[in-house]
């Protein structure tokens, strides 16, 4: 069976395509026939052994995917989820990575495939569905109702947190950096829209709203020190994504007692993961939520899926397609 591996840190090229048999799993293990993988900016820093990422040595990348159960190892048939053999489910991290067509997983990173997604679909919930959710509820406490800026919608968490508005009951604004990625996000739940390359756009959505209660942040290192002008009092700035250093003015969070949190996916517990899935479910249920796939590669485009990822403007999810060719 095909895997991608990265034998050492570097460009795109370094993904390269093995044959490996998958192993038995072990106690409380799952082996997965992956079919389609997410693919993630966290992929490429870790490929590159950037932004503070720098695996061991060698390894498959990807921490999503969806597929069907091939075997259980010893224990694993006691997990909250009673999987056999064919099952279709997604993966929520991976012990072995995800870029392939097997992948090993703890039975608690295991999830039922909720009924109607494809493969593709199933391979974008974990990252930027349980990411949005933990930025909106678990870190930003967010209450139905309160106002929310995603300042980066257009992109796979961005895309995630407008629906999880919709879902949850929030009115939400967002921003993007293209036409195309504007008229994306106002057909997934933004009311309202501005350029998040112009302060001035932004502003005046901030203006109308009277101010966010919560802020969704993807590229704090351009947006940080601006968003402290976007809140209302007692506002929250999660900080989803940065790429670099960025200087603020404190004394801006002092009168509106303004917070500014980070936000990572791997602080996550097995019971938080539960409940997001729950959450899934009833939202995939009721269409607020349906995942929104950018582009489809083969396995032996992987280089190609990076380099695009972090070329062209956001709007929706790449997958890696892990099934052999016709």
């Amino acid at each position: 069976m095909k895997r991608i591996i990265v034998e050492e840190y570097g460009g795109p090229e370094n993904l390269v395509m093995t044959d490996s048999e998958p192993p038995s799993p072990g106690p409380g293990e799952v082996l997965i026939r992956i079919r389609a993988a997410g693919i993630n900016p966290v992929d490429v820093y870790r490929r590159a052994g950037s932004q503070g990422y720098a695996p061991d040595l060698p390894f498959c990348p990807g921490f999503e995917g969806a597929g069907e159960v091939i075997s259980i190892g010893a224990g694993g048939e006691d997990s909250r989820f009673v999987f056999a053999p064919g099952d279709r489910v997604y993966v929520a991290w991976s012990k072995t990575g995800t870029y392939g067509q097997w992948c090993l997983a703890d039975a608690a990173q295991v999830f039922p495939l909720p009924m109607g997604l494809s493969w593709s679909e199933g391979a974008a919930l974990f990252v930027n569905y349980f990411t949005a959710y933990r930025a909106l509820m678990l870190r930003g406490g967010a209450v139905s109702g309160e106002r929310v800026l995603v300042h980066g919608a257009s992109g796979g968490v961005g895309l995630a947190a407008l629906q999880w508005c919709s879902f949850l009951g929030n009115p939400v604004w967002g921003t993007a950096g293209s036409v195309e990625g504007r008229e994306l996000i106002s057909g997934w739940g933004a009311a309202w829209t501005a350029d998040h390359g112009d302060p001035r756009e932004v502003s005046a959505l901030a203006r109308d709203a009277g101010g966010f209660d919560l802020v969704l942040e993807m590229r704090a290192e351009k947006n940080l020190d601006a968003d402290l002008d976007y809140l209302a009092p007692g506002g929250r700035i999660m900080v989803i994504g940065s790429r670099g250093e960025t200087p603020i003015t404190p004394r801006k969070t002092m009168g509106i007692e303004a917070d500014i949190r980070g936000v990572v996916l791997f602080r996550n517990s097995d019971a938080d993961n539960m409940s997001i899935h729950r959450a899934l479910e009833k939202a995939i249920a009721s269409r607020d939520i349906q995942p929104v796939i950018r582009a489809e590669y083969p396995m032996a485009e992987a280089p190609r899926a990076h380099e695009e990822l972090m070329r062209e403007k956001a709007s929706g999810k790449r997958i890696l397609v892990c099934d052999p060719p016709d």
